[in-house]
């Protein structure tokens, strides 16, 4: 056992050096990466990435062919994306190296990932995608729903909402597009989220009256959201919004989450400022819940090597 441990390791660290020499010399690391699978099991992360070297030398043929091969010897027609050895951060990370080269030779790379199972149609990678046409023209909303459509096509996803808001946040113009590609409800609350985002109180207030209450899915959208894109100014609206007086209405319990959320993401990202403003948020929480959001800040106090500016307890 130690021994075929101590040889699978080698093989490993034998594959490691093949992909470090084909980012440097192509040719001698195919040559290399050839005579290893003669001898040797491909994890899927280093078939990805060799496959993404071809790529972005414009060798879209071997790029599919590395693919076709693994998915050939690994599964076959039984293949499922979900079982793969490969995680969303590598294939991003693949799929970031070919879009930098290249916006629509990174999108073909990403079809044949689709077509050959190594991932699932998911908002995680479209919205990699999305921000690379943006970054290379921040009004071409246009080429960015056709993309959507292109990659519905071919596998749909589940949920694109992240996908989705960035293109609306790029133009209002693409709003109908986009109602052609979400559900009514979706759409609302990235129009919603655009507000709480960008807007001053007063403004979001006037805006969110003439939708109503809040459902439960509604508040996690925006929670969501603004977790991932680290809004503070959008989970304090939100706070605002539901207020002690239930300006608009909303679920209950929900006050906790929002500030949970503002919370975490002023930890994660070591801003002292928000974490100090998060204290201040959590003094409108009631007591039995207020503990535990205190417990939470000390942790990052602790976290971040920094003393609390008060104390953190009642």
């Amino acid at each position: 056992m130690f021994l075929s441990r101590r040889v699978f390791s080698e093989a490993i660290s034998n594959f490691r050096q093949i992909l470090r020499t084909t980012g440097l010399e192509f040719e001698k690391g195919i040559e290399d990466y050839r005579i290893f699978r003669e001898t040797n099991d491909t994890p899927d992360w280093g078939v990805v990435r060799m496959s993404s070297y071809a790529m972005c030398k414009n060798r879209p043929q071997e790029a599919r062919k590395f693919l076709e091969e693994q998915f050939k010897e690994v599964g076959g027609s039984q293949r499922q994306a979900r079982h793969v050895q490969i995680t969303e951060a590598q294939i991003n990370a693949n799929l970031e190296r070919v879009l930098k080269s290249n916006i629509e030779t990174g999108i073909r790379f990403y079809e044949f990932l689709l077509d050959f199972r190594f991932c699932a149609n998911r908002d995680v990678y479209l919205e990699t995608i999305i921000e690379y046409i943006f970054k290379n023209d921040k009004n071409n909303w246009k080429y960015a729903i056709e993309v959507l459509n292109r990659l519905q096509e071919k596998q749909k996803s589940k949920s694109f909402k992240m996908s989705a808001y960035h293109i609306l946040k790029s133009s209002v113009d693409s709003e109908k597009d986009l109602a052609e590609l979400v559900k009514p409800r979706t759409l609302r609350n990235l129009r919603i989220f655009l507000r709480l985002e960008t807007s001053s109180f007063p403004e979001v207030l006037d805006y969110c009256r003439s939708f109503g209450k809040f459902e439960s899915s509604d508040v996690d959208f925006h929670i969501e959201i603004a977790g991932k894109l680290r809004s503070f100014e959008a989970l304090e609206n939100l706070l605002e919004l539901y207020g002690g007086q239930m300006i608009i209405p909303m679920p209950k319990g929900y006050e906790k989450r929002i500030v949970e959320e503002f919370i975490k993401i002023s930890g994660k990202s070591g801003n002292l400022e928000k974490l100090e403003r998060s204290i201040q948020l959590t003094r409108t929480i009631e007591m039995e819940d207020r503990d535990v959001l205190y417990a939470k800040i000390r942790h990052f106090y602790k976290c971040l090597n920094v003393k609390p500016p008060v104390k953190l307890y009642e």
